[in-house]
């Protein structure tokens, strides 16, 4: 009777299984055909600039609508990205633009899926079939997954090539070439770069050696396809313009292009075209709180309290200082080597640790890149539940059960607090910050 009662069980989770992995599908054919996808829209167009011998930090529709992403409305283009991966990008800009971001979209769920196996297999977690197919459910339902989808972001590949860096280091034992593959993550997303000092911490001298050496490596190379020029322009006048704007500006900073607004006068509200030629919604997911990073609420209480505007960078750097200061007390106390613990879940929840500072600390973090939390669900269900830790895992599937639910805040982004103004608003803030205590005491073996 036990028997034929879990082969029931394993069935029903086949068949969830199966309609959490077309649930996925539909989303990502209905994104690739429907939505602009505005953040690869950025990039294809980059892509396509540098193609044509562009600057991709320009807003070339002034010169050619055949270059506008759909959205771009000022002088400067939305690509945030540093110059190389824009180069990187022509192939996919050699297509046309609804075949491109097909491939995109399609790839990126693969390419999540196997970054999400590499995390699991570098932490040396073994799991039997039935939980492969319980984990596999709940991540497909992490909310993150639908705006990573229908941006058309690239955080599925960060999350890979840091896996890809992880696995090295941790299962194969290849500490240089981790935090070389790290570090290729850092020209994707700089606050990659974060993960340095965390290998310190792990005690995995070669691994920072290794991301350093890296980070040489591949800005030599940008120097070396892209150009000095290109690459001056990026340090000295694109990223603090970005790390300021973002992909907006101000009102001086605006495009007045008679060709765009010819074409937006021709639109019905809320379509877009790219290219000059393909047709779009602007967005097919309501209004959420696209904010996960701790840094802009931190940063709306002290310009609210102080009157003083701070830039990002100035409450990001103490706040990473702070989790890693508390990081190293936590495991130096407790006398750990994560990298050399036989215990997969102690790996795997440090490789979680890690990933949660370098959202939480960032000046940015999307909704959308806590796609990198993906790797941690088996944690959660399947982790320790020792007495001490009952509580801390009760919080975290309390955070878990917050990535899942879609914004229930919406459609305000934001809580007011009085005076403090808009600060600590995203659900997905908290549930990053309910998942962290358990990753960290899990680490140290508390």
């Amino acid at each position: 009777m036990p028997d034929l009662s879990l082969r029931r069980y394993r069935a029903l989770l086949v068949l969830v299984a199966i309609l959490c992995l077309v649930r996925v599908f539909f989303f990502a054919h209905r994104y690739a055909g429907e939505s602009l996808q505005t953040d690869f829209s950025a990039m294809y167009f980059a892509g396509a600039s540098v193609r044509a011998g562009l600057n991709p930090y320009d807003n070339n529709a002034a010169h050619d609508l055949r270059y506008w992403d759909g959205a771009a409305r000022y002088r400067h283009s939305r690509y945030l990205y540093p110059p190389i991966v824009a180069y990187a990008l022509q192939p996919l800009a050699m297509m046309p633009y609804p075949a491109a971001k097909t491939v995109w979209t399609f790839a990126s769920v693969g390419v999540l899926a196997a970054a999400v196996v590499l995390v699991i297999k570098a932490a040396g977690l073994r799991l039997d079939a039935t939980r492969w197919l319980l984990a596999a459910c709940v991540m497909s339902l992490l909310f993150p997954l639908l705006p990573l989808l229908e941006r058309g972001q690239i955080d599925a590949l960060t999350l890979f090539c840091i896996a890809a860096g992880f696995h090295l280091i941790f299962a194969r034992r290849r500490d240089f070439l981790g935090g070389a593959a790290i570090a290729a993550a850092g020209f994707i997303k700089l606050q990659c770069f974060y993960l340095l000092p965390l290998l310190l911490i792990a005690r995995r001298p070669r691994a920072a050696v290794g991301m350093m050496v890296g980070i040489v490596v591949f800005g030599l190379l940008q120097l070396l396809v892209c150009g000095p020029a290109l690459t001056r322009q990026y340090v000295f006048e694109e990223l603090p313009r970005i790390a300021r704007h973002g992909e907006v500006g101000t009102d001086a900073m605006r495009l007045d292009s008679p060709a765009i607004r010819g074409v937006n006068a021709t639109l019905p509200p809320g379509d877009a075209i790219a290219g000059g030629r393909w047709q779009y919604r602007y967005t097919l997911l309501p209004e959420y709180a696209a904010m996960a990073s701790l840094v802009p609420y931190a940063r709306g209480v002290i310009n609210n309290v102080t009157k003083i505007r701070v830039p990002s960078t100035a409450v990001s750097i103490p706040l990473l200082l702070v989790a890693l200061g508390t990081t190293w007390l936590i495991l130096v106390r407790r006398r750990r080597r994560v990298a050399a613990d036989n215990d997969p879940r102690v790996r795997l929840a440090f490789i979680a640790t890690c990933l949660i500072i370098v959202l939480l600390t960032a000046p940015i973090t999307w909704t959308s890149n806590l796609v990198w939390l993906a790797p941690l669900v088996p944690l959660i269900l399947f982790g320790p539940a020792s007495p001490r830790l009952r509580l801390l895992r009760i919080a975290a599937i309390v955070g878990l059960v917050l990535l899942i639910l879609p914004d229930i805040l919406a459609p305000g982004v934001f809580v007011r607090l009085g005076r403090f103004g808009d600060v600590l608003g995203a659900q997905y803030v908290l549930a990053q910050l309910l998942i962290l205590p358990y990753t960290l005491a899990t680490a140290a073996k508390s």
